[in-house]
């Protein structure tokens, strides 16, 4: 089996740390200011702010300077950049960061004299196995971020959603932050986060989900080149370590390179274009191209085109739905059935629900599995044979 770890959260040892409470509000109604990334710039030491503003930071001497530099920020406020020492002294006499709003800067409108409508145009990756992932691990570091850049044309176009799967996740809970950046002039990895609409998009992960879609229409995300999306941890709801697993893409050839026999990273030969995945440990850390491999993050974008353009394209979509083999049936537990379960395919990536009634439908072939997944219920797959019509009895 190959194995690509990319993405590690290192755990430190407290012994030579001092630790610092704080709690971040805004300058003006001094209302604490959620999920805000603080942290101590290119370095591993950084935290996010919980619901109510407050954070603990950990400043370890032996890895860090005086003169090093922490950062708060977050979207809709004023960067603050101060020195480690004076943080020190900040934290320590007043434990209490206050922020600036700035100006919203909205994304423009699209104006066009000829009648457009929108399309649904699909970017990103999908992973057909489970040989490459991307993972957090441990629990320390909070803002922790992986990140892969998703080619596109240079047309404009608005993001509408993000889907990725889910191989792992030892949590209960998990608070994950979706950021969008552009690509800077040396495409050193992430750059200016894109999202303008000053509001964070969060999605809480429950344990058993397997494949997570987000809506991301009400950000109003526009990208007319390509551009970098991200995971971040902004919370855990336990004390349990964090053991977080995602699909990343596939590729052949690769070579795995090993430190201490801990898979850390891999280099191979790719296409061009394909730019690979970065992460970043913490909150304000450094970003670093870890693998060449891309996260399997697979996004639904929407372009303008012509009404012709529209229809061709609609028409097309449909026939090829028409030409897939369709299963259906009931999801039911003691006899009765079960609204809301999910329902996965493992080689197509789709999924669908059972609706109020209990009955699905799902595109499936001979051989593929089907996963059935609802909170509170044991998941269930199913291998497909010849049948078209099945019924899955759901375990608690």
């Amino acid at each position: 089996m190959k194995i690509l770890g990319i993405f590690l959260i290192c755990i430190y040892s407290v012994c030579g740390q001092d630790t610092y409470k704080g709690l971040v509000v805004d300058k003006v109604t001094k209302q604490p200011i959620p999920f805000v990334n603080i942290g101590v710039q290119g370095k591993r030491t950084g935290t996010v702010s919980d619901e109510k503003g407050l954070f603990y930071l950990y400043l370890d001497e032996t890895k860090i300077q005086s003169t090093d530099i922490v950062q708060f920020s977050s979207l809709g406020y004023q960067t603050i950049e101060m020195s480690v020492s004076n943080a020190r002294y900040i934290l320590r006499e007043h434990s209490k960061i206050e922020m600036r709003s700035e100006n919203i800067i909205l994304n423009e409108a699209v104006v066009s004299s000829t009648l457009l409508v929108p399309i649904i145009k699909p970017v990103g990756y999908r992973s057909t196995d489970n040989n490459n992932f991307g993972y957090w691990k441990d629990n320390k570091a909070l803002g922790g971020e992986l990140a892969t850049r998703i080619e596109v044309n240079n047309q404009k176009r608005k993001l509408s959603s993000l889907e990725f799967e889910i191989l792992e996740n030892l949590s209960d809970s998990l608070l994950l932050r979706v950021n969008v950046y552009d690509i800077g002039d040396n495409d050193g990895g992430p750059n200016q986060n894109l999202n303008k609409s000053n509001k964070n998009i969060l999605y809480t992960l429950k344990k058993h989900e397997v494949i997570v879609k987000i809506d991301l229409e009400p950000y109003n995300i526009l990208v007319n080149s390509s551009f970098y999306i991200s995971l971040e941890l902004v919370k855990r709801y336990n004390n349990k370590p964090v053991g977080l697993v995602l699909a990343a893409a596939d590729k052949n050839d690769e070579h795995i390179k090993r430190a201490n026999n801990k898979p850390i990273g891999l280099g191979m030969t790719i296409p061009e274009k394909s730019k690979g995945t970065y992460r970043r440990y913490a909150s304000q850390g450094k970003w670093i191209k870890v693998s060449n491999i891309n996260m399997a993050f697979y996004l639904e974008t929407k372009q303008l085109v012509s009404k012709d353009k529209a229809k061709k394209i609609e028409d097309k979509q449909k026939k090829d739905r028409e030409k897939r083999r369709i299963v259906s049936g009931f999801t039911i537990f003691k006899g009765e059935v079960i609204p809301n379960v999910n329902i996965y395919n493992s080689r197509t990536k789709e999924t669908s629900f059972s609706d109020v009634n209990g009955k699905f439908q799902i595109h499936a072939k001979k051989n593929d599995v089907l996963f059935f997944t609802r909170q509170g219920y044991n998941k269930v797959s199913l291998k497909i044979g010849k049948e078209r019509a099945l019924n899955v009895l759901m375990q608690l």
